[in-house]
């Protein structure tokens, strides 16, 4: 299955150009079997969920967060929308934002973290305890994408790709193909802690026309 896992829409995201509309006649256009929205610290609620959720002719919609913490990091969060939810704010410090995903069985993955030339030590990233690494989106360079894969491989982390769309257009930039049926986000989690997936990098957009 092939996922986009880092979009932003105008409904949370104000950088966001996407009207949460225009998600799925995009996908439609592409070769993405699902999208995982990921808006910046905010979750959509249950009944604007199920409202897309109803127009989505059969393409998997699932929901993230895009956390920033105090040190400015931004973390990917995926966790059970059904279960307890995470106490999660911005600017919260970076070992407790992590602590409180996984206390709720979720998955933590930092996003583009040598941008803007940020300079991140592997043991700090160790030290963090993250399931994997987001090493491909549209603001992740070439050099920044090899430097991100080292770092993945040397700690033996998970790897995925996503747009980082801000964009309708730019949705399916990049994305993640997993070996796992994905039907919600307990099925999410449970491949990216068990490195079931892998980055797609090297195309764009396919589409189906």
């Amino acid at each position: 299955m092939n996922i986009d896992m880092h979009t932003h829409t105008n409904r949370y995201s104000i950088c966001s150009e996407t009207d949460p509309e225009d998600i799925i006649g995009r996908m439609m256009e592409t070769n993405l079997d699902g999208i995982v929205i990921t808006e910046h610290n905010a979750m959509w609620t249950a009944t604007e969920r199920q409202q897309l959720l109803e127009n989505a002719h059969g393409i998997l919609l699932l929901w993230g967060i895009e956390m920033t913490a105090e040190s400015g990091m931004h973390y990917l969060t995926y966790f059970d929308l059904d279960g307890s939810a995470p106490r999660l704010f911005e600017n919260m410090n970076d070992f407790e934002l992590l602590a409180e995903v996984h206390r709720v069985g979720g998955v933590v993955i930092p996003a583009h973290i040598f941008r803007y030339g940020r300079k991140i030590k592997l043991q700090e990233l160790e030290n963090l305890n993250v399931y994997g690494l987001e090493i491909k989106s549209i603001n992740i360079t070439d050099e920044e994408m090899q430097r991100s894969i080292n770092y993945a491989k040397k700690l033996n982390l998970c790897q995925i790709a996503g747009s980082d769309s801000h964009t309708a257009y730019d949705i399916g930039t990049y994305y993640t193909k997993f070996n796992y049926e994905i039907q919600n986000e307990n099925d999410l989690i449970y491949a990216l802690k068990n490195n079931l997936c892998e980055p797609v990098t090297e195309t764009i957009i396919h589409s189906n026309f």
